[in-house]
C-alpha cells in the first residue's frame, strides 16, 4: 500500500519502447504504474492489454512524467 507496483524508468539517454504487457493485475498500491523518462531518455509506445488496476490505489493509478518524452 505504500509503494509502486510497476515502474518503468529510462535514464542516461536510453529508452523503453514497444514493450507489451498482457494480463497484468495490480491491486492495493500507492501508485499502480509509473512511467518515467529522466534526462533526455524516452518511454513510449508501450502496450498494456487485458489487465486491471483495482483495489485501494491510494495516490495515482497511472503516472507518466518527464522531462524526457513519456507517453
Amino acid at each position: 500500500m505504500n509503494g509502486t507496483s510497476l515502474s518503468l524508468e529510462a535514464e542516461n539517454q536510453g529508452g523503453i519502447a514497444y514493450a507489451s504487457f498482457k494480463d497484468l493485475r495490480i491491486r492495493h498500491a500507492k501508485v499502480g504504474i509509473k512511467l518515467e523518462a529522466k534526462d533526455t531518455s524516452f518511454v513510449n509506445s508501450n502496450a498494456f492489454h487485458d489487465g486491471a488496476i483495482s483495489g485501494g490505489i491510494t495516490d495515482i493509478a497511472v503516472q507518466a512524467q518527464g522531462p524526457g518524452a513519456c507517453n
